[in-house]
């Protein structure tokens, strides 16, 4: 993945440990600026999965992002 600068003000954050059983809600700020939320029991990994092609459409075409959200763990 590649590191994209954010805008003024908005800090990117790491990947949450794993909690077994449970998922966590994140948010990707793509190179467009649009927002792109996704739900994952591994957040690192999911985020890996998008940044090499594999993820989401959204994410395949706009390879460029950073990690801005996560809020977790909870139940799936």
């Amino acid at each position: 993945m590649s590191i994209m600068e954010l805008p003024k003000g908005v800090r990117r954050v790491g990947c949450p440990e794993l909690v077994e059983g449970l998922s966590w809600v994140y948010i990707l700020f793509m190179r467009n600026g649009m927002l792109y939320v996704g739900q994952s029991s591994d957040v690192e990994a999911r985020v890996q999965r998008h940044a090499s092609g594999t993820g989401a459409r959204q994410t395949k075409q706009l390879k460029e992002f950073s990690l801005l959200f996560t809020e977790g763990p909870m139940e799936p």
